[in-house]
């Protein structure tokens, strides 16, 4: 049984440090405009937290595929398809921003969600590159403060 066992975590910490060397496992990430629409979102999230103090935005989680019953349940609650990824609020302003990729379409319900969003006075934004998101959002701040 002692036996079995001291094979058992050789093999593993073989294994382990097998996975440590080489240069196959490290991970290369792509410059800002080559970013899925996913990992906009996660970035554009992460300097979010960073930066902005005191501002009311915040992301939208619509789009995602969900289990029936669940999205069943949102649709009861009155989950809107077709929200913006980030909404942005100050005292004089009501600002809706979709972020997208560089292939990336807004869908139907996203343009008629657009269109809704002007038509009550919003402001709507498109974004397709990181750098676009933070200059927005740092002329929001500029005027804000």
């Amino acid at each position: 049984m002692v036996e079995h066992r001291k094979k058992r975590l050789v093999k593993t910490r073989k294994r382990a440090s097998s996975k440590r060397v080489g240069k196959k496992n490290t991970k290369i990430i792509p410059p800002p405009e080559d970013f899925s629409e996913n990992a906009l979102h996660m970035h554009a999230c992460q300097w979010l937290r960073k930066e902005t103090k005191g501002l009311l935005i915040f992301h939208v989680p619509n789009g995602e595929h969900r289990h029936i019953a669940v999205a069943k349940k949102l649709q009861r609650m009155g989950v809107m398809p077709g929200v913006a990824d980030f909404l942005c609020f100050t005292p004089n302003r009501k600002i809706a921003i979709e972020l997208k990729d560089s292939d990336g379409k807004q869908s139907y319900d996203q343009c008629t969600f657009e269109y809704l969003w002007r038509e009550a006075g919003g402001e709507y934004h498109l974004c397709r590159t990181l750098d676009q998101f933070k200059s927005l959002v740092t002329g929001i701040m500029l005027f804000y403060y």
